[in-house]
Formats: structure tokens, sequence, C-alpha cells
């Protein structure tokens, strides 16, 4: 990339040719998130919670344990006869009552698990789609970028901007949150078969055992199940990370949004027509 832009008249400007420049030079720096100072950090997978930036998979890892523990059967285990008074008070009469008994044989787990799957795979996506959606905020809310893009915008006439088409990449390079869901739709479409593949999880039991519940059974299990699922997500968020960073950077940015942008930036007449200086 060269930030060194030489348009053919705008020289005739030496402001506008000056702003021009450093707004093209922070769009290099933005991307390789080297602005002196405090980094972006965009390229990495955070989100929010409880006004603490905190990495995707540390707030994912805090979750999961709640799709697993929060299971009926381990009452019904441990408190079965709570388990089944309360089902009584809840059915509206003897017909609707489908009281669960408590499981005799580890195979009665395998369809508990896959649906519990299910709940984590669409969990996981949305939460890669908010992740997503905060590495598009930082970049474009990182002050020293946003900063340069607001100087330039003030040498524009943004009206005319937005009439014009071949603008459009600027506002893509200004305001990226407005391609999130592109940008998601490609990163799930990359990881789509590490999605699928949680369903082929091993279940961590032999199914034609018998159960003898007690606490301890019962917290193992836990842990054992969470442990296969956990390797398998965690693998995902980093596929899913890397796949964020090749098709924003590489290909959006650096393969398509910069070349328009350094072509219209080079064209006198196109920044002429736009500028109030």
């Amino acid at each position: 990339m060269d930030s060194n832009l030489t348009p053919n008249r705008i020289s005739e400007n030496d402001a506008l040719l000056k702003i021009t420049q450093n707004f093209y030079k922070a769009i290099e720096i933005a991307i390789v998130d080297n602005f002196p100072g405090e980094k972006s950090d965009y390229l990495t997978f955070k989100i929010n919670r409880d006004d603490e930036e905190l990495p995707l998979w540390q707030v994912i890892e805090k979750h999961l344990a709640s799709f697993i523990a929060s299971w009926d059967e381990w009452r019904q285990v441990l408190s079965p006869e709570e388990s089944q008074d309360q089902a009584e008070t809840e059915a509206e009469d003897e017909s609707q009552q489908e009281l669960t008994s408590v499981p005799k044989k580890f195979k009665y787990f395998d369809d508990k698990i896959l649906q519990t799957v299910e709940k984590i795979r669409s969990y996981l996506k949305d939460m890669i789609h908010e992740a997503i959606i905060a590495s598009l905020e930082r970049f474009e809310q990182h002050p020293p970028y946003a900063a340069a893009c607001k100087e330039f915008r003030s040498y524009l006439y943004i009206d005319k901007l937005e009439q014009n088409p071949e603008a459009l990449p600027f506002f893509d390079i200004w305001y990226p949150t407005r391609l999130q869901e592109n940008i998601t739709t490609e990163v799930l479409f990359k990881i789509e078969k590490e999605l699928q593949s949680i369903s082929d999880v091993r279940f961590p039991y032999n199914p034609q055992k018998d159960c003898f519940w007690n606490l301890a059974l019962v917290i193992r299990l836990q842990i054992q199940i969470l442990r296969t699922l956990r390797e398998k997500i965690f693998g995902i968020i980093a596929i899913a990370e890397e796949s964020f960073q090749e098709f924003f950077t590489q290909v959006l940015l650096e393969g398509e949004l910069l070349p328009l942008i350094r072509n219209s930036l080079n064209n006198y007449s196109f920044i002429s027509s736009i500028s109030r200086k």
C-alpha cells in the first residue's frame, strides 16, 4: 500500500493535499492497528460485559456451564421427590402430567446432549456476530482513526458524496459497522463445517451402563460433558476470529476498499467536485 498520493492537480490546494494524504495514511495505520499509544485491538474477538471488554472465549466459557448445569434431570436425580411434587403442582390436570423418572442408563442423556448442542450452536453464532460488531466498532471508533476521518470529512460536501456511487467505499471505510451483516454471513459460512461438527460429540460414558446416582457422579458427568464440548467450541472461536481477520482486513479493506479509495483520491475531478476548499 502506498500512502504517497500524487493527484495530478490536487497540489493546487496544499491544505487539501495534506489532509487527503493524512486520511489515507490513517487508513493504512488503522488496518495494521499501529497508531501510537493504545491499540484498538479490533482483530481480537472481545465483547462488553458489565462495562468491561472480555475475550469472547471467556464470556462463552462462563455461560457454557449453565447449558449443562440447568438440566432438569439433575434435579430429578438429586431430589426425585421434590421434582415429582413440582411437576404435579405445575400440571393443569392429570392428563397433562408428564413426570420424568430418574434415568436408569447413561444412554438417556444422548438426546439431551444433542439438544443442548443445538442450543449452544445457536448461542455461539449470536456471540460471534456480537463479537464482529464489537471489533468493527473498535476499528471505527478508535480515537486517532476517527479523528482523521472527521478531519477529512470536514473538507467535503457530504451531501454530494451521498449522491455519488463512486463515494460508497468512503462510507464503508468510515463506518465499517454497516458491513456487519455481510461480514458475519461470510464468517459463519467459513466455519459452517466446524459448527456442524459440534454434533459429532463423543459421549463421555458407556450408554449401556446402568446409572447408580450420587452427587459425585452428577458432578463428574457434568464436568466430562462440559470438557468434551469446550474443546470443540474454543477451536471454533479461534477459526472464526481468523476468518474475520482475513475477510475484513485482506479481502474487504486491502483488497477492495483501499484500491478504490486510492483511485478516487488521485482523481482531481472527483476530489474537486466534492471538496469545500
